[in-house]
């Protein structure tokens, strides 16, 4: 829980020393200046949101379950495919979606594999989108 009270700390001190004083002159600057100096801090919130969920919270829930895998991604940025990413973006989510949404859709519904897996596929990407996003 430490390095996640940390982390939050340092999202309050980013957001009020750089995203309140932009919004507070945000006269004085073009849309596209406010864009730019905003652009940088918001992809600096989002890999410290990613840090903190992915390392930070699934890593505290796993000691307090007494959960012995910690595998809760993959190498996701040495990936070929769209496909390969989504897989080893989210571990968790991928054998979820593997294990009980591509079966059911086999099994219940009657769709080939290929057509389960690719259903499978774009359920997976637009929950790790809304995630991120």
């Amino acid at each position: 829980m430490f390095c996640n009270q940390l982390t939050q700390i340092k999202i309050y001190q980013i957001i009020s020393s750089d995203i309140v004083p932009m919004m507070a002159e945000a006269g004085k600057f073009t849309i596209i200046d406010i864009y730019l100096q905003i652009l940088i801090t918001f992809n600096i919130l989002q890999i410290m949101l990613i840090y903190m969920v992915s390392e930070c919270f699934c890593s505290v829930t796993a000691e307090l379950l007494k959960f012995e895998d910690h595998n809760f991604y993959g190498y996701f940025w040495n990936s070929c495919c769209l496909t390969e990413f989504f897989e080893n973006f989210s571990t968790p989510i991928s054998q979820f979606f593997s294990y009980y949404v591509e079966k059911d859709l086999i099994n219940k519904w009657g769709l080939k594999p290929n057509a389960a897996k690719f259903v499978t596929f774009c359920f997976q990407a637009a929950l790790v989108e809304t995630l991120l996003v």
